[in-house]
This record gives structure tokens, C-alpha cells and sequence, in this order.
């Protein structure tokens, strides 16, 4: 029962295909972006939130998976190159949506 509750690997995955969706979806910039380039970002992000909501009802995840994700995530957007307002907003609203 405990190696289930700590087993993060389906959380790891998700993280590194979500990451990896966003890459495609939403490339890093240098300048910041204009209200209608905000507003098309969260536009693609939307699906983004979808795959959150479908991955957290088929899984069960407790808070340690929960962080875990989130922490992976969070690692994998930055190392891309995106700032750190944008990798906090993604994220937040990642794990808002599980």
C-alpha cells in the first residue's frame, strides 16, 4: 500500500508530456507579451488544463504526487527557457486543475 502512494512515475510522465506540450504550443520569448498575446496563450493553455482534469480523474493522486508533478514540471519549463512569472502561472494553474 505505501509503494502505491509514493509510486510518482505516471506524475513524472505527465509532467514531462505536459511540459513538452507547452513547449509546441507556446515557444519561450524574450520580450513580454502584448494583452492579445496573453490572451492566445491561455487560449492553447486550455488544453493544457483539459489533459490535467482527465489525467487527475483516471489517477489518484495524494499531495506527494501532487508536488512531485508540480516540481517536475516546474524544472522542465525553466530549463526551457521560460521566465519564472510564466513557469509560476503554468504550473499554479496545472495543479489547480488536478
Amino acid at each position: 500500500m505505501i509503494l502505491g502512494w509514493l509510486d510518482t512515475d505516471a506524475a513524472i510522465e505527465f509532467a514531462n508530456s505536459t511540459s513538452a506540450d507547452i513547449r509546441k504550443l507556446i515557444p519561450p520569448s524574450e520580450h513580454e507579451p502584448t494583452r492579445k498575446e496573453i490572451g492566445k496563450r491561455m487560449k492553447k493553455l486550455e488544453r493544457v488544463i483539459l489533459n490535467a482534469k482527465a489525467f487527475s480523474a483516471s489517477h489518484k493522486l495524494n499531495f506527494y504526487k501532487k508536488a512531485k508533478l508540480a516540481n517536475t514540471l516546474k524544472w522542465n519549463l525553466k530549463e526551457a527557457g521560460y521566465s519564472e512569472e510564466f513557469v509560476r502561472d503554468v504550473v499554479g494553474l496545472v495543479v489547480v486543475n488536478l
